[in-house]
């Protein structure tokens, strides 16, 4: 955000929507946070005085839990290396060497990544 803060107005403008694509990455990347942070959370709660038991039930729980942590963390670093790339993009640009539309473009691919 520091990056595109300094462009001139102009180019902001030029840019579109890809200071609203990134306020919505970083925040999908926090929410992934918690929800990470929540499941590891569940997994102790579950796992807590089940000592020598291993049931059918906590095998799954602890699986399932186990599995959306997996994918919460991996959305999340897809997320994190979608920003990277947005911002290797505005320093392109902000150097002169890169593109408003490159920026962009950018920003389209990581659209897909924003929920909802």
């Amino acid at each position: 955000m520091t990056i595109f803060e300094g462009l001139t107005k102009d180019t902001r403008r030029e840019l579109g929507d890809v200071n609203r694509v990134i306020t919505a990455l970083v925040s999908a990347q926090n929410e992934l946070v918690f929800r990470e942070a929540r499941l590891k959370s569940s997994q102790e709660e579950a796992s807590r005085g089940t000592a020598g038991v291993a049931t059918d039930s906590l095998e799954r729980v602890i699986t399932e839990l186990n599995q959306a942590r997996s994918a919460a963390a991996e959305r999340r670093e897809s997320i994190g290396a979608q920003l990277e790339r947005l911002r290797l993009e505005l320093i392109r640009l902000k150097s002169g060497v890169g593109t408003a539309a490159e920026v962009r473009a950018e920003a389209e691919r990581g659209k897909r990544l924003i929920p909802g």
